[in-house]
């Protein structure tokens, strides 16, 4: 997977918000802090 991948217009994610995707059958996190978008592949780090 790389690049950018389309999830939600910008309008669904509320500041203060977070949701999960499936990219390529990757969870991917997604998070709206203050207005600003980011996402982290989402892990549970007790299983690594």
């Amino acid at each position: 997977m790389a690049g950018w991948f389309d999830v939600a217009p910008a309008g669904d994610l509320l500041p203060g918000q977070a949701t999960l995707v499936d990219v390529d059958n990757v969870m991917i996190a997604v998070f709206n802090i203050a207005g600003e978008y980011y996402a982290i592949e989402d892990g549970d780090l007790e299983q690594r």
